[in-house]
């Protein structure tokens, strides 16, 4: 779906979320000379998830060990931010899904300045909130929560007595 209007000496240009649909176009021709950014092939590389053999950093404030595939997931959640990138984690119960979710946001609040800082939102059914809750203080006691729940009123009152209406967290 290229518009070959746009070529610019040669050159297209390709919204990032397209890189690696484009890379899996590009290696299926054959005898037809591509340059690659060197920007181009880092995105590439950063966003394959099959390369988890990048050491990952967990943050420092993490109270966890995260088995294997659980830092694949937290490293893929990290390369897509980096890029300005959404993601969804999904698998089976009980593997960690929250942990993962849990590091991204903590590694978020300590690698962005306080002033810069947006209030991450976790929007998960009545019946997981408190487990929310529950897991935040045992792994990423730092992180200040807040469960939000009840009817209009009721959330509206908690988030005027938190004293922090709208304010990152």
């Amino acid at each position: 779906e290229v518009d070959f209007s746009k070529l610019d000496n040669g050159a297209i240009r390709v919204p990032i979320y397209r890189t690696l649909y484009l890379e899996k176009l590009l290696k299926k021709l054959n005898y037809v000379p591509i340059e690659k950014t060197q920007t181009y092939q880092k995105a590439t590389y950063d966003l394959d998830y099959s390369h988890s053999d990048k050491q990952v950093i967990l943050p420092s404030n993490l109270r966890a060990t995260l088995r294997y595939y659980q830092k694949v997931g937290y490293q893929w959640l990290k390369n897509l931010e980096e890029y300005g990138l959404g993601g969804i984690l999904a698998d089976d119960m009980g593997l960690g899904k929250t942990i993962q979710i849990l590091a991204v946001i903590l590694s978020y609040v300590e690698n962005t300045k306080k002033e810069n800082r947006k209030p991450c939102i976790v929007i998960s059914p009545s019946s997981l909130s408190l487990n929310w809750e529950k897991e935040a203080k045992r792994f990423t006691p730092t992180l200040k929560t807040l469960v939000i729940s009840g009817t209009n009123g009721e959330r509206i009152r908690k988030d005027r007595k938190s004293g922090s209406a709208g304010m990152p967290r």
